[in-house]
């Protein structure tokens, strides 16, 4: 060891010689690569930049242009009408500004009806404030003492005349005023309602601050500022209607395409994967591409939604009505729905299925088999919190070197384990704590693939125990365990209690470790295949052959409904037709759209009958008669490989049933709308009603999901009816007890989140505004446009304080950007004078258009790009018009202005974050948890509505049914969007742990596409099916489904009350589901109700599509209750565990062996055809 370590010393010492022998090179080297360093921090700014700014080409197109264009018009036409004398004397010339304002705050940049529904609502409420306020004025004139309507403006604003009674009563009428509109702003949410709400703050802030000066009513206050926004309105209903007009019908379209588009790309990566080798690098990138293209589709359905609504209100001259495209928004959905159950296979098999927190990982490096790549965490969306392999070139069991000391140890590796963020190999499973590797005789197989070289060690062998519960012998593994290897089982659940008991003071402790212990139990019971990868390639690659010409079939079709809808599209300009379809055309169209229509069709019925059956190769063999020679050691490939197909037949086959029906709908109207027409409300099927309401914003009450159907009343069942009680009171007896309970109803709803809120927020308005209401400060606040402050206090005040925090940076720097801007604006426009009004409706042509791209379409938030154009916009306007219109208190213009506009503005959104902080304070980190309580326990109701409905198969449930998981989806979804803003709510408390959430909100989502996935099949299926597959799944057990209801509800209470979770549940329910172990079988052999179906599976019974369906619905199944362990697991990581019970871990059940596949065909004399029954207990039933 000396002599190598002088010989290595000397080495160096050579080596430091030689480099200290040539400067020079070493210099050049330097220079080098300093300028190689130099040109790779170029490439990499160069690199982010066009990244960054890559939104500006994708927008450069002549349809983006549109728009801008309309916007960019409207604005400039209101500076135009701003710089006219006569026009402004008109407007009221104290105010005039505001139609600069209100321009970027509410572009015409939608549809004529929408800007048209817009509009009115903004004058609505404009008018209905403006009324308040000058009923206020009134009432503040009646109890005035001084009347001197000659006072001169400069002795007013000087507080001269202010007096206790009348400011009282301002202040009263600003309180109701201010509370009344951010309540009605906070409960409809985003829509025509928020600028409706936020243009009536301008019409009660200005007026109510002005005219408590002066010592007459003062009224012309409130017309200075409602007729700007009436001229606003004017020009942006003649913008929209005649500057490349758009109908709602076009818009509609519009958005129907870019929810197909998506469809398309992603049924053409669907061939691409399918014939990618599961091992292929690559596999699990296109995976992952195929979910990131369905969640696209799938965020498309929102603003599709929005269109919808106004739909049926639509005028236009076209062959088709604005309702003719109603039937595609459903459609739509189901499209959406049926690609992610199509994305699902991909969830199913190595390597990129969903995996408990300690479902085996893919093995060590050092292992043959090939290592897999990240798994796709969810079908809905990706999940940032991944579960990862070990650190590569790292062994669980041994040390080499000194580094590995920084990757920790082994326990450390563990504990990662246990929490789920990282999966235990099954190398760690056998070798954790021993230095030795155990061998199989059963892992070395026929099957090419699994050879190994003579030098070869197979580090991948599997524990193989029966399970607990199976003490029958068909449901016993047929490999016998090691005792070693049980010996390293325990060593892994010692290390586990370690995990628990150890580090807690360092960390949190660790959380689910008996549910943990349960599934490594369940592996060990029912590991995968040794054989796993070669079954999965060879499957995938049969069911690549089945579906690859249906898969084309249907890009075809959705093509042609693309191209339709573009043609559609293509055919209006405005309100008005093109041209008129010639008869010719449109015939030569129907017979294309029948030829593609049967085309589709045959494809579909040659898939059914032929082409579906290509999977069932493997399974071939088994159903065949044994000749004397033949080797009873052939053994199946798992079911759970059949029955993924069988998912993805499934549901391509309900792909293909509704592009079918899709073209169906295209015919018929091709056939029906002959000629163009005018189409109008009036022809449609509500005549009295334009403007159906807006949708509401359901922030109000997290424990409410809008849209959500209760169940209606029903005949008394078996177990009569399940009602929510009063837990304080019994129901009202008489007529008085009933009023009184609705009298405390309506009391208590004052105490509910948004009315807290507008209350809170209406008090301390009248607060801000005591600058104007004192003697001492009124002059100030006057000069000093203090008026800003209570607007801005207005505009940024928000229920939640994370959202108040993000308005407060966002609008302080785009403030402060904008001021900028237009003060730079001003003095190009001014040039050496002190104003030109050619020159500042120059400058505003060439800035505006640029605000308005930045607006549309930069990929900010809207707030930040609206509060910066409107600034700019508001210091060209008061420049202005304070150097035309010479009045007391005259802020100034350029960067004075700008000054004058930022100090208010933060003094503002300053005072609505501290106000935000004071309590009754609401704050999205809560919002989010009991939001998420009661998306959990109405997806326990409609998980008992299915199973009902698969019992009592009662039609009329099923639109109920499917709206209530639909509003469940979006309210998830708005929880989603809504939390992005809680990382601006600081707490002394730590860091919410946002990924744990995220996982929750993940998996809720899972869970929601499983049951809709589960309703579809029970839909298609004939009773007889639908009984056999609850008798299957357990899913009309009582004692299952005690178990499963109880899981839900602790769920979904720990997550509202925030109390822990006890350590010992129902879960893992995998563990009961798979109680008794079926194979390819409907039945189980001590079953004796076979419901009409045979009792013996045959090859036939394969192919039959009810048995099709009703395997896909035992995955479903499957999903569902492994998703809802995962839930448990993840609601444990939030708020912990309790009701701890020392020393149950270590109760074990005992391993069950059995004989394998041909000892046990030998011993009973049963046909290779029944090999099935035999089947390894390492078979999952996924």
């Amino acid at each position: 060891m000396q002599a190598e370590h002088d010989i290595k010393r000397n080495k160096a010492r050579v080596h430091a010689e030689f480099r200290i022998a040539e400067p020079f090179v070493e210099s050049e080297d330097s220079e080098k690569s300093n300028s190689l360093a130099g040109q790779q921090t170029g490439a990499s700014i160069f690199k982010a930049l066009k990244t960054h700014l890559a939104w500006i080409p994708a927008n450069w197109t002549w349809q983006k242009f549109k728009p801008l264009i309309r916007c960019a018009v409207a604005a400039w036409l209101a500076i135009v009408l701003f710089v006219i004398p006569p026009v402004m004397r008109a407007m009221g010339g104290t105010a005039n500004f505001l139609i600069l304002i209100v321009s970027f705050l509410a572009p015409p940049s939608d549809p004529f009806l929408a800007v048209l529904e817009r509009e009115v609502l903004i004058l609505l409420f404009v008018s209905i404030t403006w009324a308040w306020v000058c009923l206020g004025i009134r009432f503040a004139d009646m109890a005035r003492t001084v009347h001197d309507p000659s006072a001169p403006l400069a002795e007013v604003i000087t507080g001269k005349f202010l007096e206790p009674g009348p400011t009282v009563i301002f202040a009263v009428f600003m309180f109701l005023g201010s509370a009344a509109l951010l309540y009605t702003r906070t409960r409809q949410g985003p829509g025509p309602f928020k600028f409706a709400c936020d243009f009536s703050a301008f019409a009660l802030d200005i007026p109510l601050t002005t005219a408590v000066l002066f010592p007459y009513p003062f009224y012309y206050a409130g017309t200075a500022v409602v007729l700007p926004i009436v001229f606003h309105s004017a020009l942006a209903l003649i913008t929209s209607l005649t500057i490349f007009p758009t109908t709602i019908s076009e818009e509609f379209a519009e958005k129907l395409q870019a929810t197909i588009s998506p469809l398309i790309t992603s049924l053409k990566l669907h061939r691409t994967l399918l014939q990618t080798p599961t091992d292929s690098p690559s596999f699990v990138s296109l995976a992952q591409t195929i979910m990131k293209t369905v969640n696209q589709s799938e965020a498309a359905l929102g603003p599709l939604a929005g269109s919808a609504r106004l739909l049926s209100s639509d005028i236009l001259y076209s062959r088709f009505a604005p309702n003719d495209f109603c039937e595609f928004q459903g459609l739509s959905r189901r499209f959406v729905g049926r690609a992610n159950g199509l994305a699902r296979y991909f969830t199913l098999i190595d390597p990129t299925r969903e995996r408990f927190p300690t479902t085996p990982a893919p093995s060590l490096p050092n292992s043959p088999r090939v290592s897999s790549p990240p798994r796709v965490s969810s079908p809905s969306r990706v999940s940032s919190s991944r579960l990862s392999s070990p650190p590569r070139g790292r062994l669980l069991h041994h040390r080499t070197s000194v580094e590995d000391d920084d990757q920790g140890t082994d326990l450390d590796y563990v504990e990662n384990v246990a929490r789920g963020q990282v999966s235990p190999t099954p190398s760690m499973r056998l070798h954790v704590g021993s230095h030795s590797r155990p061998t199989s005789k059963h892992h070395h197989t026929a099957h090419p693939h699994n050879a190994h070289p003579p030098n070869a060690h197979p580090h991948n062998v599997h524990l193989h125990n029966a399970h607990p519960h199976n003490a029958h012998p068909h449901h016993a593994h047929p490999h016998q365990a090691h005792p070693h290897q049980a010996h390293q089982h325990h060593l892994l659940h010692k290390n586990l209690l370690k995990v628990a008991t150890a580090r807690v003071q360092k960390e949190e402790a660790a959380v689910g470790v008996f549910a943990i212990r349960r599934y490594l139990d369940i592996e060990a019971a029912r590991s995968n295949d040794p054989n796993s990868e070669h079954h999965t390639r060879k499957t995938t690659e049969l069911l690549s052959d089945s579906c690859d010409d249906l898969l084309t079939a249907c890009i075809d079709g959705l093509v042609c409904l693309y191209g339709w809808l573009a043609s559609v599209r293509a055919n209006h300009i405005g309100f008005f037709s093109k041209t008129e379809v010639t008869e010719a055309q449109r015939q030569l169209k129907i017979t294309q759209l029948k030829n593609l229509r049967m085309d589709i069709s045959g494809t579909l019925k040659e898939f059914r009958v032929n082409k579906r059956h290509i999977i069932l190769q493997p399974y071939h063999y088994a159903f065949e008669t044994p000749d004397e020679d033949s080797d009873y050691g052939y053994e199946m490939p798992p079911h759970r490989h059949l029955f993924n197909c069988y998912v993805y037949q499934f549901h391509l086959i309900q792909i293909s049933e509704i592009i079918i029906d899709g073209i169906n709908e295209i015919i018929k109207l091709e056939e029906l709308r002959r000629e163009n027409c005018l189409w109008t409300p009036g022809r449609l099927s509500n005549p009295f009603q334009v403007f159906q309401s807006a949708p509401t914003d359901d922030d109000d009450d997290p424990e409410t999901i809008q849209g959500v159907k209760a169940p209606a009343a029903e005949e008394e069942d078996d177990l009569g009816q399940a009602r929510h009680r009063d837990p304080d009171a019994l129901p009202p007896k008489n007529i008085l007890e009933w009023c009184m309970y609705h009298l405390f109803l309506g009391l208590t709803g004052l105490g509910r989140g948004n009315a807290l809120f507008a209350i809170k927020a209406g008090i301390f308005s009248v607060v801000i505004c005591l600058v104007f209401f004192l003697r001492s400060s009124a002059t100030f606040a006057y000069e000093n446009r203090a008026v800003w402050a209570i607007i801005m206090f207005h505009f940024t005040i928000s229920r939640f304080r994370g959202d108040t925090a993000y308005s407060l940076i966002s609008r302080i720097i785009a403030t402060f950007l904008g001021g900028l801007v237009g003060a730079a604006m001003w003095y190009i426009s001014a040039g050496s004078g002190d104003g030109n009004r050619y020159g500042l409706a120059a400058v505003c042509a060439v800035c505006f258009p640029i605000f308005f791209f930045i607006k549309l379409y930069c990929p900010i938030m809207p707030l930040t790009t609206t509060v910066f154009a409107l600034t700019a916009s508001l210091v060209v306007g008061y420049s202005y018009q304070d150097v035309f219109i010479v009045v007391p208190g005259a802020p100034g213009f350029g960067i004075t202005v700008a000054w004058k506009r930022f100090v208010p503005v933060a003094v503002g959104v300053v005072a609505a974050f501290l106000v935000s902080l004071l309590p009754p304070a609401t704050t999205i980190r809560r919002y989010h948890r009991t939001l998420l309580a009661t998306t959990s326990s109405e997806i326990g109701v409609l998980y008992c509505s299915i199973i009902s409905f698969a019992h009592g198969r009662e039609v009329h449930d099923i639109p109920e049914i499917v709206q209530n998981l639909i509003a469940i989806r979006s309210k998830l979804k708005k929880a989603l969007a809504l939390k992005e803003n809680v990382m601006y709510e600081y707490s002394l408390r730590g860091t919410w742990p946002a990924q744990r959430y995220e996982l929750i909100l993940d998996l809720q989502l899972s869970l929601s596409y499983s049951l809709s996935h589960l309703m579809s099949v029970m839909e298609h299926m004939e009773p007889t099916w639908t009984r056999a597959l609850l008798r299957r799944t357990r899913l009309l057990d009582p004692d299952f489904q005690g178990d499963i209801l109880a899981v839900i509800t602790m769920i979904s209470t720990s997550l509202k009350t925030g109390n822990p979770l006890p350590q010992i549940t129902p879960c893992p329910l995998l563990d009961r589901f798979m109680l008794r172990y079926h194979g390819l079988d409907v039945f189980h052999k001590e079953n004796k109700d076979d419901h009409g179906i045979p009792h013996s599976l045959t090859f036939e019974m394969l192919q039959n599509e009810q048995y099709m369906m009703f395997c896909v619905g035992v995955s479903t199944a499957f999903g569902f209750m492994h998703r809802l362990d995962r839930l448990m697991i993840a609601t444990k990581e939030v708020v912990g565990e309790r009701y701890h019970i020392k020393g149950l871990g270590h109760a074990r059940s005992l391993p069950v062996q059995a004989p394998s596949n041909s000892v046990f065909r030998k011993m009973f004399n049963v046909p290779a055809c029944q090999s099935f029954v035999s089947l390894s207990m390492r078979d999952s039933m996924a």
